[in-house]
């Protein structure tokens, strides 16, 4: 969720959102040693508890969004 919340930060055009979510993806679950099935089954479960999933994805964006602000407003270190 976190890294749909930041690529869609970055990505204003719907087709290269898409397109680098995989790539994007595959790291993440590697780096957390999480499989597809996994990752399935876990969005199965919330995608019957939409008023939890919704309140998760508008924190995660929300937090992204002001670190991303954050990251912005501080002067690059030389």
């Amino acid at each position: 969720m976190i890294l749909e919340a930041y690529v869609k930060t970055q990505r204003n055009n719907v087709h290269d959102f898409y397109r680098s979510m995989p790539a994007s993806a595959d790291s993440v679950f590697r780096a957390y040693n999480i499989d597809s099935s996994r990752y399935i089954s876990s969005m199965d479960y919330y995608s019957n508890k939409q008023e939890i999933l919704l309140e998760m994805y508008n924190e995660i964006q929300n937090d992204v969004t002001i670190e991303s602000a954050d990251l912005q407003d501080k002067p690059e270190s030389k």
